[in-house]
C-alpha cells in the first residue's frame, strides 16, 4: 500500500511485488515539512524513505493492459458545474458504507483517480467536463456487503452511468507500470 500511495499506483499497475509483502505492517512516523506541501509532495518524500529503509528499486515499464476510459454518456452528464472557484477540500470524497462514494468540488479528473482505486485498473478521464461538482454515487460493491438487502442497487458501471451521466469503457492499451527490482522486508534503524 505505501509503494501504491508513493507512486499513485493503482494495484493492477505495481508488478513484482514479493510474495508475503502484503502481510507485512510498519509504523510510519515521519515529520512533513513547514508550510503548506505542494501536490504529490508528501509522495515523494515516502518514495526517498522507502528507497533509503526499505532499498526499494523500481523501474518504469509499459505493457498492455486492461484499463477503463471514463466517457459521457450519450445523454451527457448528469453533474452540474458548481459555479465557485473554490478549490476542493483536503478530503473531497468519503464512503459513507460500502457502495455509496460522496464527492465535494471533484473534478472528472480526481473521479477517474478514485475509480481506478476502486477498480485496481487504470481509469483516464476523456470526458471533457470542465470545472467541480459535487455527487453522491450508490451502487452495489462486488464484496456483496451492502447496507440493507442491496437488491436495489445497480453495479457500478450502471451506477456511474445512470446517476452521473458518464460512462466507462474497457479496452487493452500501453500502460505505464512500475516494477519493483528490490526491496527489503526489514527496514534499516533510525
Amino acid at each position: 500500500m505505501l509503494i501504491q500511495w508513493a507512486y499513485q499506483l493503482d494495484e493492477g499497475r505495481l508488478l513484482g511485488v514479493p510474495a508475503g509483502f502484503d502481510a507485512l505492517r510498519f509504523d510510519v512516523v515521519a515529520k512533513p515539512p513547514e508550510g503548506e506541501p505542494f501536490s504529490g509532495r508528501l509522495q515523494l518524500m515516502m518514495r526517498v524513505l522507502l528507497a533509503e529503509r526499505f532499498k526499494l528499486v523500481v523501474h518504469h515499464e509499459t505493457r498492455e493492459l486492461v484499463a477503463y476510459t471514463l466517457t459521457n454518456d450519450p445523454g451527457g452528464p448528469k453533474v452540474r458545474a458548481l459555479t465557485t472557484d473554490e478549490p476542493a477540500g483536503p478530503n473531497p470524497f468519503r464512503m459513507s458504507d460500502s457502495g455509496t462514494l460522496i464527492g465535494t468540488r471533484v473534478t472528472a479528473d480526481m473521479l477517474a483517480t478514485v475509480l481506478s482505486n476502486q477498480l485496481g485498473r487504470p481509469v483516464q478521464n476523456t470526458t471533457g467536463f470542465a470545472g467541480p461538482f459535487d455527487f453522491t454515487l450508490r451502487w452495489a460493491p462486488d464484496t456483496g456487503v451492502v447496507p440493507g438487502d442491496g437488491q436495489d442497487r445497480p453495479s457500478l458501471f450502471t451506477a456511474i452511468r445512470e446517476q452521473l451521466g458518464f460512462r466507462l469503457v474497457a479496452a487493452r492499451r500501453p500502460t505505464d507500470v512500475v516494477v519493483v527490482d528490490h526491496v527489503e522486508k526489514t527496514p534499516t534503524g533510525n
